[in-house]
């Protein structure tokens, strides 16, 4: 519960942003990426995030990289490619995440690392332990 409650008040900070802009939050999606969904504690997160958007009425999707760094790398991309407005994720490796989401904010697309930074430059925005 814990959880899902401080997901949701990032998240509802990141909608703030784009409702502005967006009028209405069907217009865009919320992207999830955890490092991996075998760990409770990652599905646990990944589930907080699902629930707040649907509580947000955003679009979403959710990710699992089965602790695969390029996997995680790759779908970060996809997302990015495919006009996510935010990510947030659980970074397998920040550091080798750094330069994904340097593109993301490049791109306009915030970003919300969970429980570790991605990378030195990247603090994390919201840490749930």
């Amino acid at each position: 519960m814990k959880t899902k409650r401080l997901l949701l008040a990032a998240m509802f900070c990141i909608a703030g942003i784009f409702t502005v802009s967006a009028g209405e939050n069907k217009d865009f999606t919320f992207a999830f990426s955890g490092a991996d969904l075998a760990n409770p504690w990652v599905a646990a997160l990944k589930d907080g995030f699902e629930a707040a958007c649907k509580d947000l009425g955003v679009n979403y999707v959710s990710m699992n990289a089965s602790s695969a760094v390029d996997k995680q790398i790759s779908d970060i991309e996809n997302a990015i490619q495919s006009g996510a407005k935010a990510i947030i994720t659980n970074p397998l490796d920040g550091n080798a995440l750094e330069t994904i989401f340097t593109e993301a904010r490049a791109s306009g697309i915030a970003s919300v690392t969970c429980a570790h930074a991605a990378g030195s430059s990247n603090p994390p925005f919201l840490v749930v332990d």
